[in-house]
C-alpha cells in the first residue's frame, strides 16, 4: 500500500467511527429514555457503569446544551 492510500484508508476509518459512535449516542439515549439501566448499557459496550455513563451523559449533555444555544 502506498502512503496515499494509507491515508485514505484512515480517514475512511476515521468516517466511520464517527458515524458508529453518533449512532450509539442515539441507541444509548433511547435505551435510557427506555428504562434501560447503565450496568446494562456498560456491559453492552464492554465498559464499567461509571465509564459509560460519564462518557454518554456527557455527550448528551454538550449536545443539549449546543442546541438550546
Amino acid at each position: 500500500m502506498s502512503a496515499s492510500q494509507v491515508l485514505e484508508r484512515i480517514e475512511r476509518a476515521r468516517l466511520a467511527r464517527d458515524e458508529a459512535e453518533a449512532e450509539l449516542v442515539v441507541l444509548i439515549d433511547h435505551a435510557v429514555s427506555l428504562g434501560v439501566g447503565w450496568p446494562e448499557i456498560a456491559a453492552q459496550l464492554g465498559v464499567t457503569r461509571q465509564a459509560a455513563r460519564q462518557h454518554y451523559q456527557r455527550r448528551h449533555r454538550e449536545g443539549a446544551n449546543s442546541r438550546v444555544a
